[in-house]
């Protein structure tokens, strides 16, 4: 239904993706003042990026109503990164020649087209100074040395970097300088084969809790307590960790 609302709005180009949503949280006071019966908003804000008119918006959706509230042109705020933006990402450095270059120059193997040959570490740019005057949708791009590696988490080709323009599909600045040279890597640095055994101090072991509570989002786990939440941008967040000194 959201995506409905928005793509008939007439608001967006087809080009658009709808990539970020979340609920628009309500009043404080309309939810400290909530009774069973009572009539309440539902509404989403949805981070919408437009790659064909070239511009980041915030939007707000009535969802009881099926109806857009508020559109908000960000401006060169960056939304986060999504699967539209890896895909163009891809395609512009698969056509820029200047970074299969520098790959092939490091010892990569790459005998078509360079996605297909290396893996692609996507970046937001931060607080770039070097950018200042680039207010595209830009991402930076990191290429992993190890072609045969099983996973995301192998060790980025030094001196090479390309950051692109979504909107614009092109590469806006590349890095090509001397770095340090490519050494062995383990393919899969989770093989249970590469895991050293633990380390023990001299202090005994205490026994592991034999029962955890839970109460909502608090846990009580031997004498330690915290909460525990969830978000789109950290994953799992604990809060308010505290161990409590066993008396007697």
């Amino acid at each position: 239904m959201l995506r409905d609302v928005l793509a008939t709005s007439g608001q967006f180009s087809s080009d658009a993706n709808f990539s970020w949503i979340a609920l628009d949280e309500p009043p404080k006071a309309l939810v400290e003042h909530f009774k069973p019966g009572d009539d309440f908003p539902r509404r989403a804000y949805v981070a919408a990026i437009d790659y064909a008119r070239k511009k980041n918006y915030a939007v707000i959706v009535d969802l009881k109503k099926k109806a857009i509230v508020s559109i908000s042109d960000i401006g060169t705020a960056q939304p986060g990164i999504n699967n539209r933006d890896t895909e163009i990402a891809r395609a512009i450095v698969d056509r820029d020649t200047r970074v299969k270059e520098a790959l092939v120059k490091r010892g990569l193997k790459i005998p078509g087209r360079l996605s297909d040959a290396v893996s692609l570490l996507y970046e937001s740019v931060g607080n770039d100074p070097a950018l200042t005057g680039n207010h595209g949708r830009l991402l930076r791009i990191l290429f992993v040395s190890d072609q045969d590696a099983v996973n995301a988490f192998a060790p980025a080709v030094d001196g090479v970097m390309a950051v692109v323009d979504l909107f614009a599909h092109r590469v806006v600045q590349f890095t090509d300088q001397p770095g340090t040279a490519i050494a062995p890597a383990p393919h899969d640095i989770f093989d249970p084969k590469l895991v050293a055994a633990p380390v023990h101090d001299d202090a005994p072991a205490a026994p592991p809790p034999k029962s955890i509570k839970l109460d909502g989002n608090t846990v009580a786990w031997g004498n330690w307590r915290f909460r525990f939440g969830f978000n789109l941008r950290e994953g799992l967040v604990l809060g308010g960790p505290e161990r409590r000194q066993r008396l007697g």
